[in-house]
């Protein structure tokens, strides 16, 4: 899924793709599935206390503007909320800002910057306090 979006359509090189976080472990990953197949995926990474940095939201080009990325983001907000994570960031491509900034994101004052030879631009969402789970610091 993440090779079929960002390697092959955005042209990110392989190994900046699969970085350390995917080989190390330490990231909570969500997936949308249809039709008995991966549409859409994102991943939750800790960057200590109570932020957690969104990281690799990508939705198969049939399924785009179909609510599933929402769909995909809603779900990890409410994981990370449940589990007592007070805020979220992500590192958004800038053609997608106003994806995020539907869902509640602002830009954090800092000017656009590339990653992977794609600019992007700094978002933050806090959340509001939800259930916590007493024991919990992440996942």
């Amino acid at each position: 899924m993440r090779r079929e979006v960002f390697v092959e359509e955005q042209g990110v090189p392989e190994e900046l793709e699969w970085d350390e976080v995917d080989r190390r472990g330490g990231a909570v990953y969500f997936a949308a599935v249809a039709e008995g197949a991966v549409i859409g995926c994102l991943r939750l990474r800790p960057l200590g206390g109570p932020t957690l940095k969104v990281e690799r939201l990508a939705v198969r080009a049939p399924w785009r503007g179909r609510g599933v990325g929402s769909a995909l983001m809603e779900a990890a907000e409410r994981w990370a909320q449940e589990r007592g994570y007070r805020r979220l960031i992500v590192h958004a491509q800038v053609q997608v800002v106003d994806f995020y900034r539907r869902l509640g994101y602002a830009k954090i004052p800092r000017p656009p910057f590339e990653e992977a030879g794609i600019l992007h631009v700094a978002m933050e969402k806090a959340l509001s306090p939800g259930t916590i789970r007493e024991g919990l610091t992440g996942p």
